[in-house]
């Protein structure tokens, strides 16, 4: 359908590998920071 990119944010490794196990490739980390 045209999509190239999609980003998915995944609460930890497990997670992570259930992406890449239907198909998705680890390109990056994405980061959050919040003022305490």
């Amino acid at each position: 359908r045209g999509v190239r990119t999609v980003f998915l944010s995944a609460q930890d490794d497990a997670v992570a590998r259930v992406y890449e196990r239907v198909g998705f490739v680890r390109v990056g980390t994405a980061c959050i920071a919040e003022q305490g």
